[in-house]
């Protein structure tokens, strides 16, 4: 079952009702306060003192400013000629951005299943308007100035009746992602199942927490993945101790796999590159420089890719082991 306190935890929630196995919708205990920003973002000379004023360098903020301008009139263009702003007589920025104000900070209801979100904003007549918003941290990302990605117009559904529109969410939020992956334990092997259903703050000055549900023989287990601490490869090296069984058979466990250092760093700890791989490439005898540009030479991996030519190895028996100090939850 989906861990909802930890996946909503970022959020300040008033009430969570599990509306079957796979999803929830809650509610803001009241409306949320409307940043700063979205009220000037339309001003092209207004005054941004008291934005982030912690801020010295104020031509960034007025950059950022610049850059939520942009993403707000790229989505208004893209609903031009939508069924919702032909409802709603949508014809300027201003009023597509009342209506983003109304789903990310006076939604009647939000529903998610980790993966996808929805939010519901009841109109006059009764009509029921449903938006699938970009992630479930774009609730948190819409109050900095640093969101560029808005809801999809086009994909703004309205209904006469909720049970109609909530029947449109659950059909949507029945789709969950699921990777699968080997669980080698000797000669016998399973089906690990990965879901990850979501984001949760990681402290002040740390990475946000990544959690995936693993499924494997009947059990489900809560994974918890930081990149500064304990990130995806780590997490892959450390489950069969978890799952008191087995090995992961995935690039994180491969003898071929490696980190460089702008790898690790740029992709949290979930992507390297392969050693055979990058041998490969080098004794073709085809131009090097941006080996993944074409030719297509793959050697850039995920910790959790896999290929036929896996051979498991410990950690600790690299030459330079990867796992970073930390532990996963159960």
């Amino acid at each position: 079952m989906i861990p909802y306190h930890e996946i909503l935890s970022r959020l300040p929630i008033e009430s969570i009702e599990p509306l079957d196995g796979l999803c929830v919708r809650f509610c803001y205990p009241q409306a949320r306060e409307i940043p700063r920003h979205w009220t000037i973002v339309l001003d092209a000379q207004a005054q941004i003192d008291q934005l982030e004023p912690d801020v010295t360098d104020r031509k960034v903020v007025a950059d950022r400013l610049e850059g939520l301008r942009h993403a707000l009139y790229q989505s208004f263009e893209q609903g031009k000629g939508s069924a919702l702003f032909e409802t709603m007589g949508i014809t300027d920025p201003a009023r597509w951005r009342d209506v983003l104000l109304d789903h990310y900070c006076r939604p009647q209801w939000l529903y998610t299943n980790g993966q996808a979100a929805f939010s519901l904003v009841e109109r006059q007549g009764p009509r029921f308007e449903v938006a699938r918003l970009p992630s479930l941290a774009s609730l948190h990302e819409f109050r900095t100035l640093d969101v560029r990605t808005l809801l999809d117009p086009r994909e703004v559904v309205e209904f006469g009746h909720q049970d109609g529109a909530e029947a449109h969410v659950l059909e949507h939020l029945s789709q969950v992602t699921v990777r699968m992956l080997t669980l080698r334990d000797g000669l016998e092997r399973r089906i690990l199942l990965l879901q990850e259903c979501g984001i949760r703050p990681g402290g002040p000055g740390r990475a946000d927490i990544t959690l995936m549900i693993a499924h494997v023989a009947g059990r489900s287990y809560l994974l918890q993945m930081q990149p500064d601490r304990c990130d995806a490869y780590t997490v892959l090296n450390e489950l069969p101790d978890l799952l008191e069984q087995g090995v992961v058979e995935a690039c994180a466990t491969c003898s071929g796999f490696r980190f460089s250092g702008t790898s690790r760093d740029s992709s949290g700890g979930t992507r390297g590159f392969c050693r055979r791989r990058l041998e490969a490439a080098r004794a073709s005898g085809l131009p090097m420089p941006g080996l993944d540009v074409r030719p297509r030479y793959g050697t850039t991996v995920s910790v959790f890719d896999r290929c036929r030519s896996y051979e498991m190895i410990d950690d600790e028996e690299r030459e330079v082991p990867f796992c970073q100090a930390g532990e996963i939850e159960g």
